[in-house]
């Protein structure tokens, strides 16, 4: 994700103040009742009706939002193009008044779930431009797709998109056009893997989902080594002939689907698709949307972030609350909200 929040720190910090891409488990689903919901957002982030949630409209789910943590301080909420088609989102990068997300539409065939791309304008929700499959070829090894699309970073290098197995970096400005938007692509080396990414200056951050309750360290990577001629892998280890290295290493968690960074650290989400906690850089626990994906910062004092509960292959399975697909929250009030009721 990209971090506006590193450039303008100040706008931050009264969020500050008060105050987990990858596969859905099924953790026990939130207990307690209204008092659970957290406290109301300033004027205009006092929750949102099915009725006001932009985008498209959707054709497999009905009746009212759920009331989960976070819904009282909820200010914009959206559909994203493509939700009736399975669309699971999973990384989000703001870019002005329109945001990035990468995700996949669900299939059953193994393999089949290639990386979806999209841009989407935040006043309307609707689709500005977006790409499917991403394809290229690391060095001269044969040609992959992109699958999954777990982590999404906005820099002035370009677009990141991060999965499993590789890290994409695409010309964002190609997108749609009919140009080849694939600048270049890396291997990325077991036992590393690229569930989430988070972007911090000049360094990005992956992490691996697990849910086997072994805590994955996040791996930071210098840009700069990255963009170094002849490098082709990354690797969580020492590197060797073609391969970066991380520049530092921190404690991640299990359950880990997204993060980004505020003037005050590192923010980290867990969740399933019955259960959400944002992970402060204090060590504080707060219970969010289950499902919740990718977060970001935007530099206003709101929270962005994506949940996939919402999405059509998980509310046709039941069980799981109608949540929007992409949501602003007012950071402050959500960041004093309750700790989570549910576990992971």
């Amino acid at each position: 994700m990209r971090v506006a929040g590193v450039r303008v720190a100040a706008a931050l910090a009264l969020a500050a103040l008060a105050l987990t891409a990858c596969t859905s488990g099924d953790a026990r689903p939130p207990g307690g009742g209204p008092g659970a919901l957290g406290p109301e957002g300033r004027p205009g982030c006092r929750g949102v009706s099915a009725a006001d949630v932009r985008g498209p409209r959707i054709d497999y789910a009905h009746g009212p939002l759920a009331d989960v943590p976070g819904s009282r301080a909820m200010c914009a909420a959206y559909w994203l193009p493509g939700a009736d088609r399975r669309l699971v989102p999973q990384g989000l990068a703001l870019d002005g008044d329109t945001a990035w997300v990468s995700g996949y539409h669900f299939s059953p065939e193994a393999g089949a779930r290639r990386c979806a791309l999209t841009r989407v304008s935040l006043h309307t929700g609707r689709r500005i431009t977006g790409l499917t499959p991403i394809e290229g070829a690391v060095g001269h090894r044969d040609p992959k797709a992109c699958r999954h699309g777990g982590g999404l970073a906005l820099t002035r290098e370009g677009l990141w998109v991060a999965e499993t197995m590789r890290l994409w970096l695409l010309d964002p400005d190609a997108i749609g056009t009919g140009r080849d938007p694939v600048k270049r692509v890396w291997g990325i080396v077991e036992p590393l893997r690229g569930s989430i990414m988070v972007d911090s200056g000049g360094r990005l951050g992956l992490g691996r989902f697990d849910a086997s309750g072994t805590p994955q360290d996040i791996s930071w990577f210098d840009v700069r080594d990255l963009l170094a001629p002849g490098v082709l892998d990354l690797t969580g280890g020492t590197a060797g002939p073609g391969q970066a290295g991380p520049v530092r290493r921190d404690p991640g968690r299990t359950w880990m689907q997204g993060g980004t960074v505020g003037p005050d650290g590192l923010y980290l989400v867990r969740s399933s698709t019955h259960c959400g906690q944002l992970l402060l850089p204090g060590g504080r626990r707060v219970a969010v949307a289950p499902g919740t994906e990718d977060i970001q910062l935007d530099g206003r004092g709101d929270l962005w972030a994506l949940s996939e509960a919402g999405a059509k292959t998980f509310q046709l399975r039941g069980g799981r609350p109608l949540v929007p697909m992409l949501a602003r929250y007012d950071a402050r009030a959500l960041m004093r909200g309750p700790s989570p009721t549910c576990d992971l």
